[in-house]
């Protein structure tokens, strides 16, 4: 693809995710991962010089590959819960049946065939949890003004390096300072629900 990805990734067991990382970097993606190979599950990197690979901020989306069906993570797949408070998109491949996160997944592919095209739509498709944060905070400012709270309001989120992109429309006019209030509270409800994005940027037409 166009742009390169900064792929986290994760597995249920030592190895599971050798051929994801293969292809991934050969699809020209750069690849994080929360443990050493061939050291064990604690500690993670975050404990070592390296550091977290989500602390810099420019995680596009988290992948964990998983050996066989089981109902609870592995200790190799902390990395999971730490993406997701980061509201960084997850794919869950292999052996997915019984995954713990199941309800959590932008993506899951049953195997091993079509994790690159998978990791690529979870990354760059939409963020539909900000997308309906934007939508709420752009609705309540039309009712109390009373301006256009009619209007049909539309959004689109989507996060690339740990920018987040916010679009909201409005299908009426609306003044200057309505347009203005919208942004303002849906970039404060972003933040809050988003804390770890290294920007987010809201535009309002």
């Amino acid at each position: 693809m166009a742009n390169p990805l900064e792929v986290l990734v994760l597995e249920s067991e030592p190895g599971a995710a050798e051929e994801a990382v293969y292809d991934l970097e050969r699809a020209g993606h750069q690849v994080h991962r929360c443990h050493e190979p061939g050291k064990p599950a604690f500690p993670c990197r975050a404990f070592d010089e390296a550091g977290c690979p989500l602390e810099a901020g420019t995680v596009d989306v988290a992948l964990t590959v998983r050996a066989r069906s089981r109902s609870v993570p592995s200790s190799f797949e902390d990395g999971v819960s730490c993406a997701l408070q980061h509201r960084i998109p997850l794919v869950v491949a292999g052996r997915v049946v019984l995954n713990p996160y199941d309800e959590f997944a932008a993506e899951v592919v049953n195997g091993t065939d079509g994790i690159v095209a998978a990791v690529e739509a979870a990354a760059t498709g939409s963020l539909r949890e900000h997308e309906l944060l934007a939508l709420d905070a752009a609705r309540r400012v039309l009712a109390s003004g009373g301006a256009a709270s009619d209007a049909t309001v539309g959004a689109t989120a989507r996060r690339h390096h740990g920018v987040v992109t916010v679009g909201i429309r409005v299908a009426a006019e609306i003044d200057p300072r309505t347009r203005d209030m919208i942004g303002t509270r849906a970039l404060g409800a972003l933040r809050r629900f988003d804390r770890h994005a290294r920007q987010i940027d809201v535009a309002v037409d």
